[in-house]
């Protein structure tokens, strides 16, 4: 499994890397990115490359500290992990650099610690290191103009957060719901 997200990751930074003229719309951005769902929060930082007038391409590392609480298999669930993000996105109306549609997929290394009180019993607990794919559909708005050196980006993103692999009992994954901002300096 690792071999191939390490392989689809040299493909993608190739496809970034490769020559294009440096017009304004196909300029290097990068920045600090915060998301926050319901259970969680994923601080960090991401880079983009514009393709052509209309789309970019990104990636960004992140870290990901969740709580679950109740709301997963476990009675309590709680962990963090690392990981990256691979994404593409466009501007939804031509000539309107500001509503921009993407779509993105998270790969996480997480560590999930549970907990379960059964009745009267000793609490049960244990540690699960799951592997998580996470694609999204995402909205967001630009705020400013690609011309600019500074610009602010909330988004809103939905998808799934699938549990690859798991090595410990099951923990929580399905349906998810993020509320962004990227503040993103462009070079």
């Amino acid at each position: 499994m690792h071999k191939y997200l390490i392989l689809l990751f040299l493909a993608f930074s190739t496809f970034i890397i490769q020559g294009h003229s440096q017009t304004p719309s196909m300029k290097w951005s990068a920045g600090p990115e915060i998301q926050v769902y319901p259970t969680g929060w994923m601080p960090g930082v991401r880079i983009q490359k514009g393709i052509d007038a209309y789309s970019f391409v990104s990636f960004r590392i992140a870290a990901n500290i969740f709580d679950h609480r109740d709301l997963g298999v476990q009675e309590k669930e709680k962990g963090n992990g690392l990981g990256f993000s691979l994404g593409y996105h466009r501007n939804i109306i031509k000539n309107n650099d500001h509503l921009i549609l993407g779509i993105k997929s998270d790969f996480w290394w997480n560590s999930n610690d549970w907990e379960n009180s059964p009745g009267s019993g000793k609490p049960i607990s244990g540690t699960s290191d799951i592997v998580v794919i996470q694609p999204t559909a995402e909205l967001g708005y630009l705020i400013g103009s690609k011309e600019n050196k500074f610009n602010l980006i909330p988004s809103i993103a939905f998808g799934f957060e699938i549990n690859v692999e798991t090595k410990g009992e099951p923990v929580g994954e399905g349906l998810i719901l993020l509320l962004g901002l990227q503040g993103l300096f462009s070079f």
